[in-house]
């Protein structure tokens, strides 16, 4: 049976392979056996993806490949999300645009939004952001086509940290009207996580936040824990980065989002690699690294439940609403 969540147009088979080990995620023992079979994948017959169901209804709304240009195709999230992730490059094989094609409403939702946020931050930031070069949504689906990352920019190492300043002119990115401080009781989302939660550690601090305790609040990407950084190998200036996927942008996420979501980044491989995670254990861990940091253990639990209730799968294999 072949597994049918690459393809790739505009090359042959080496070119095919080469862009694979390119562009296909590494981030779980799952891909990376996939990534393997795939590769194999590529010795049998060629399957075009308009021969698959969900995508030969919009195979037509893509915006057409430049000549001599080559494009990747990512299809290993269509059942999980919905979405197709398309990688261009021209004749010289140089890295051009990336698109993203949405195949129903809540995917399409989240294409709107990243829209959205990239054009109220153009020319706003200290580091690099993609820019929007096509957005167009229709019943039942939408697409969005970005600039490429920098040719010369690698995938920043999940395990590794980012400067502060980094963080710091992210969470500058906030609307001067917007508040500074607000009440748990309207910070999105962590109520509910809260009461699927089920890891004792994370419980017990959580239990102990009042509706009218205030927590500090402040610009977020809420998407630092995936493949979502990128930067030069030879600066390590903040304006050498380059950061995507900006649909989850907030104005209002409790302060430590984005270092909650690094962390969880960091332990990613612990939470999702091969065997059953260790939860208690990686509880214990998170609440001493967040001991001493601004707000303390309440501030990031808070920060953890609010991702959670993003639907941030890591986020919830920690409070244990995931097994």
């Amino acid at each position: 049976m072949r597994i049918i969540d690459f393809e790739f147009e505009g090359g042959g088979r080496f070119d095919a392979v080469s862009a694979l080990l390119q562009f296909y995620p590494n981030y779980s023992f799952k891909r990376r056996l996939l990534k393997g079979i795939n590769c194999l994948n590529q010795l049998g017959p060629i399957i075009s993806s308009r021969q698959i169901k969900k995508l030969a209804a919009v195979y037509d709304r893509l915006p057409c490949l430049s000549i001599g240009g080559k494009r990747t195709f990512l299809l290993h999230k269509v059942n999980q999300n919905g979405r197709v992730y398309i990688f261009d490059q021209n004749s010289d094989g140089k890295f051009t645009k990336i698109t993203k094609l949405a195949l129903n409403n809540t995917a399409a939702l989240g294409l709107k939004r990243e829209s959205e946020v990239l054009k109220m931050l153009a020319g706003r930031t200290e580091f690099q952001i993609p820019e929007v070069k096509l957005y167009e949504d229709w019943k039942q689906g939408g697409i969005i086509q970005l600039s490429a990352v920098c040719f010369d920019h690698l995938i920043h190492d999940k395990r590794q940290n980012l400067p502060e300043t980094l963080l710091e002119a992210i969470a500058k990115l906030r609307n001067p009207s917007a508040p500074k401080t607000l009440p748990s009781d309207l910070i999105d989302g962590w109520q509910i996580a809260r009461k699927r939660a089920s890891t004792p550690l994370i419980c017990k601090i959580a239990n102990k936040i009042q509706l009218d305790n205030h927590f500090e609040v402040s610009a977020a990407h809420r998407d630092l824990g995936s493949e979502n950084v990128f930067y030069s190998k030879n600066s390590s200036d903040i304006n050498e980065f380059t950061l995507i996927d900006w649909e989850f942008f907030s104005e209002t996420a409790p302060a430590m989002t984005d270092q909650v979501s690094l962390w969880l980044g960091h332990h990613h491989r612990h939470i999702k690699g091969w065997g059953k995670p260790r939860i208690n254990m990686l509880a214990s861990d998170f609440l001493f690294d967040f001991k001493n940091t601004p707000g303390g253990r309440a501030s990031a639990v808070l920060a953890l439940l609010h991702l959670a209730e993003m639907g941030i799968d890591l986020a919830q294999f920690i409070t244990g609403e995931r097994k």
